[in-house]
């Protein structure tokens, strides 16, 4: 069974994984202690930032992830994207991967007017923060599909196997992407693309 969550901007949440996914994870909007042994993917002005536990954090936007403590890192958020994705959108690494397998943070534009965008899944959970522009998210299967309107600030998680795409009209929509799980990025692997698969 598909879920996904929808949070929109301004209001504050508390989210945590459900028992049975395989990785384990909180989102949130609000102050949050990180513990010993897990991180703090977060935002924080105009930089995705990475950071071990323990700490508190006080972010807009917030992914824990547990069980999983790199090095700290940080990335701006005002870079373009190059790297092409599932049609016609484009992306960018902000936080790479080091092992496969270890989480990623990923840029994802998409022009106006774009609809050809394929209907996909992902294997494990993706945590989607809007930072600019607008767009609607189709989730489900076709005899069920749900559109869910997403503007600046909206946060959307998609559990594992739900089957999802964007569509724009007369916006653009820029975003950030948490990927619990990804692989080691190449000239011909793209870590966005790694547990994604057409519905």
């Amino acid at each position: 069974m598909y879920r996904h969550w929808y949070f929109p901007a301004g209001k504050h949440f508390l989210h945590e994984s459900p028992e049975q996914e395989p990785y384990q994870y909180k989102v949130t909007s609000s102050p949050i202690s990180v513990q010993a042994g897990d991180s703090s993917w977060h935002i924080q002005e105009d930089a995705v930032c990475v950071s071990r536990g323990p700490l508190d954090i006080d972010s807009s936007h917030c992914v824990v992830i547990r069980g999983y403590a790199p090095a700290n890192r940080s990335a701006s958020l005002r870079g373009g994207t190059n790297l092409p994705y599932i049609n016609g959108t484009s992306s960018e690494t902000l936080i790479a991967p080091q092992r496969p397998g270890d989480p990623t943070a990923q840029l994802l534009f998409m022009p106006a007017n774009t609809s050809e965008q394929q209907h996909h899944i992902h294997s494990t959970t993706r945590v989607v923060k809007i930072l600019d522009g607008r767009c609607t998210a189709i989730v489900g299967m076709p005899a069920k599909y749900e559109s869910v309107p997403l503007k600046v600030g909206d946060t959307i998680v998609f559990s594992r196997m739900t089957p999802h795409h964007f569509v724009t009209d007369d916006s653009h929509f820029l975003c950030m992407s948490i990927h619990i799980w990804s692989s080691v990025p190449g000239e011909s692997q793209h870590p966005m693309e790694f547990g994604t698969h057409t519905a």
